[in-house]
């Protein structure tokens, strides 16, 4: 299942075939992409800015590469006005496998793989130990947040 996924979203993004959701009430909320301390690791925040539940489950987060997606686990649900943070995680097991570069793109994919949300960024528009975010949450004014707020109101 996870190579089909990977296939066909190869397969529409390079003939620009894409779709594309206007109006999602999942979002990119913020990301971490920037650390001198190794023991930090990036991460995305995701944010249900609707006033119903959403089920998660089979959603596919990936960055401009198109490297493996992180496919979000069945049964994963996320309230009205509540946070969902996904971490780097090496083996795959906890997070996404994927880095976050200084110059790069998120992307989620509902599980049938509409794009329901993208944020990129340039190289130096996150600088280490702070991220890049919604604020107020769930708005579509992104700028740099004075502090990493995962699971969080933005500042």
């Amino acid at each position: 299942m996870k190579k089909l996924v990977i296939i066909s979203l190869f397969f529409l993004s390079a003939c620009g075939g894409e779709e594309v959701a206007t109006g999602s009430d999942i979002v990119i909320n913020e990301i971490f992409a920037q650390s001198a301390d190794d023991t930090k690791t990036d991460w995305i925040e995701l944010y249900n800015k609707g006033t119903k539940t959403i089920d998660l489950s089979g959603w596919m987060i990936m960055d401009e590469k198109d490297r493996t997606p992180y496919i979000i686990k069945s049964g994963t649900k996320l309230a009205s006005k509540k946070y969902l943070v996904i971490n780097q995680d090496e083996t795959g097991a906890a997070g996404f496998t994927f880095g976050l570069g200084s110059e790069d793109t998120v992307r989620i994919y509902d599980a049938d793989e509409v794009r329901m949300d993208k944020i990129d960024w340039e190289t130096d528009d996150i600088p280490d130990e702070k991220s890049l975010g919604r604020v107020p949450d769930g708005s579509d004014t992104i700028k740099l947040t004075t502090t990493p707020t995962p699971g969080v109101k933005n500042i």
